[in-house]
């Protein structure tokens, strides 16, 4: 996909991100019975949004699922906006349900599927950017100006991808893209180390960390 129609997508992806946040917030204004007409457009709008995230992220359900959420996250215009609307994330998951309702999978059965290992669950990566960054914010399935990133340090623009996860990323184009943004980019192998603090001093051996 060329880099111009790759960043035309991600810019309607933001787009509706930002109107599925205003749908959500409007439906948790109304009662049970005025919110059906809400969800109706919120399900088209999830299934719009999910088309466009499958042409960069492909169709693993737990990828997009993940890229739904975080990016959602990063567009509430401020955090506080959830103060006393507790439900948010659970009318969110509800409109996603209903909109991908044969290829959900409850909660229980995530483990059936393939998908990346929570911050600090196991992936050696992750506890590895952990450990050298304690205290930089790590993003994960980051969105940035239309580019998605594994793994994102907002604070220090240094973006990872790990291809012992993802071996089908255009490298060639995320690094163009970072070169152009400033971005500093690392692609490494994790399964190649034995450990995270293995992987930890490939990362230091390949990039200036700052102390």
């Amino acid at each position: 996909m060329p880099l111009s129609e790759e960043k035309v997508i991600g810019e309607q992806i933001l787009t509706k991100i930002d109107q599925l946040i205003e749908l959500i917030i409007a439906a948790g204004m109304q009662n049970k019975k005025d919110r059906q007409e809400l969800f109706k457009q919120g399900c088209l709008m999830m299934r719009e949004l999910l088309s466009l995230l499958e042409q960069l992220l492909g169709p693993r359900e737990d990828y997009l699922r993940t890229a739904v959420k975080e990016l959602v996250m990063q567009r509430l215009p401020d955090q506080r906006v959830l103060n006393g609307f507790a439900d948010f994330y659970d009318l969110l998951e509800e409109i996603y349900r209903k909109a991908r309702p044969i290829k959900y999978s409850p909660p229980d059965y995530q483990e059936k599927t393939i998908r990346l290992p929570e911050i600090g669950s196991g992936n050696s990566l992750e506890q590895a950017l952990i450990f050298l960054f304690p205290r930089d914010k790590i993003q994960k399935n980051y969105w940035y100006k239309g580019m998605n990133f594994q793994y994102f340090l907002p604070s220090l623009k240094f973006a990872v991808e790990d291809i012992a996860w993802n071996k089908a990323f255009n490298r060639a184009r995320k690094e163009f893209f970072c070169r152009k943004h400033g971005i500093r980019f690392l692609v490494l192998d994790s399964t190649k180390a034995a450990n995270y603090r293995e992987v930890a001093r490939i990362i230091k051996r390949q990039v200036s960390i700052p102390d």
